[in-house]
């Protein structure tokens, strides 16, 4: 918990949700939220290798060791492969990744994660495909914390475009 508000009082009054900077209050509110959580499935462990400099396998191992993820899930997600002793992680554009993503989203009752249905928005915004129909069903909220999660590890706003968030509104700086 320490090295969550140390992280955001380097930050404070620069946190942004969506379009909206968020309050202190809401800041501390949603980091009790994670520590009370504190459930890292597959979702959290693939944002966290996509932040890697050129993940590995070990790198995966030890995620997995922290986490409720399982490598088994992650395999049948399309999330990595393995090509001779070269591990791979796929994104939205990975053919396997896509096909998983599709074949979920047209079940009746796809039960998709908000990493999966970040990965076929992305598909349909590229193929220039109305995303709207979908962005009424879904819970915005937990979509929008995957796109933001994969715009700060990809830095690609594309995520947060496809969903409608106006980034002119972010100036992101490196310090």
């Amino acid at each position: 918990m320490g090295k969550c508000f140390q992280e955001y009082s380097k930050h404070h009054g620069e946190v942004h949700r969506g379009s909206d900077i968020m309050s202190a209050k809401e800041v501390v509110q949603k980091i009790y939220g994670i520590i009370q959580d504190n459930t890292r499935g597959e979702q959290a462990v693939y944002l966290d290798l996509l932040e890697a400099y050129n993940p590995s396998y070990d790198d995966l191992n030890k995620h997995l060791k922290h986490s409720d993820a399982a490598e088994e899930t992650m395999k049948e997600m399309h999330l990595f492969r393995t090509e001779g002793n070269n591990f791979v992680l796929c994104d939205w554009a990975d053919e396997k990744r896509q096909a998983y993503v599709q074949s979920k989203a047209q079940e009746d009752n796809g039960d998709l994660t908000a990493l999966d249905k970040a990965h076929f928005l992305r598909y349909r915004f590229e193929q220039d495909k109305s995303t709207s129909e979908y962005l009424e069903q879904w819970d915005t909220d937990e979509l929008q914390d995957v796109c933001e999660g994969l715009t700060e590890a990809t830095g690609d706003e594309t995520y947060l475009k496809m969903i409608g968030v106006d980034t002119s509104l972010f100036e992101f700086t490196e310090d």
